[in-house]
């Protein structure tokens, strides 16, 4: 049983009802996401980019065969993104509102219409309200549906209907 077992079953679904065909998750950790991903993935023929500043924990995903997947081992705000239009980006790194803010605006330009922006620990007690505060200000400020499900250490789904443009700040 992990932090994310809670939400599961949203996260595999919400790739597969997406048909997504590019995943980027920041914050790999222990894997729990990128598995899921990755697996669900392999139903969509999508590919998973996996970004964090430090390389998985105890190198979990070596001897494993992650096609699907792309793992960059850089900080999510030096991170130059390059490739196709985001169907979902999920965060789960830095867990400070600031940072939370930043990485929204930086890769919001490349989420295409009907992508969703997923956000874990919404709820957590150790991280405070930060990422939920983040997460309403960038829904807010780009008229977008935000979804907030408690369950576990919380999770954010925000709705993206429409291309965003984010001027430099």
């Amino acid at each position: 049983m992990t932090d994310l077992s809670p939400h599961e079953e949203v996260l595999f679904d919400a790739v597969l009802k997406l048909n997504a065909q590019c995943v980027v998750e920041i914050g790999t950790d222990e894997g729990n996401s990128t598995r899921l991903f990755a697996s669900a993935l392999e139903k969509t023929k999508g590919h998973l980019w996996s970004i964090d500043c430090r390389v998985p924990k105890e190198d979990w995903h070596k001897g494993m065969h992650l096609p699907q997947v792309t793992f960059v081992t850089q900080d999510s705000l030096s991170c130059s993104w390059g490739g196709p239009l985001i169907d979902l980006l999920f965060l789960d790194g830095d867990h400070h509102q600031e940072h939370v803010a930043k990485e929204l605006r930086l890769y919001g330009p490349y989420l295409r219409a009907g992508s969703l922006i997923i956000l874990h620990d919404t709820y957590h007690s150790e991280f405070g309200d930060g990422i939920t505060q983040a997460a309403c200000q960038f829904a807010r400020a780009h008229q977008l549906k935000l979804e907030l499900l408690p369950e576990g250490h919380g999770l954010g789904i925000i709705h993206v209907d429409h291309l965003l443009f984010i001027p430099a700040s």
